[in-house]
């Protein structure tokens, strides 16, 4: 039996797409500078250390990491952890997708149906399990107890 290991997921900080709630799956947007201004103040205390960092190869990932763990350079940057690929939908918000049919079908069924040109979701599941699998065998490599993944 291996030993145990803490996994926190954190979700990156605001950009200015997020906050038009524009769908940026894999679309490599900066973090805003009220965010890099709110994330510097930030103080996080931890239960356990932290002595492993993956995020995600996104900017707005290693950013959000590094404003919250310093100076510390994460262990390991993934595609492996980015959002859903959205495709022709990418940079879009709901306002300008809302009378698009393939969206709507999307909406009603957005585990059996993909967006165009974009990611299904088995595919990106089988993504996200695959990066997850990766994690853990980098935190058994480096002796990690407690691993903090930016996504």
């Amino acid at each position: 039996m291996g030993r145990p290991l803490a996994v926190t997921l954190i979700r990156h900080g605001m950009t200015e797409l997020n906050r038009r709630n524009a769908y940026i799956g894999w679309t490599d947007a900066p973090l805003s500078a009220a965010e890099h201004s709110r994330l510097r103040r930030l103080r996080v205390e931890w239960p356990y250390p932290v002595d492993c960092i993956v995020t995600s190869d996104l900017r707005r990932c290693w950013e959000t990491a590094s404003l919250l763990f310093g100076s510390r350079q994460p262990d390991w940057c993934t595609s492996g952890w980015r959002e859903l690929f959205f495709g022709v939908w990418e940079g879009k918000t709901f306002a300008e997708l809302e009378t698009d049919l393939a969206y709507k079908r999307w909406l009603e069924s957005p585990f059996s149906t993909a967006p165009p040109a974009g990611e299904s979701y088995v595919s990106f599941q089988a993504r996200i399990k695959r990066a997850l699998a990766e994690t853990v065998a980098l935190a058994e490599r480096m002796g990690a107890r407690h691993v903090a993944i930016v996504t």
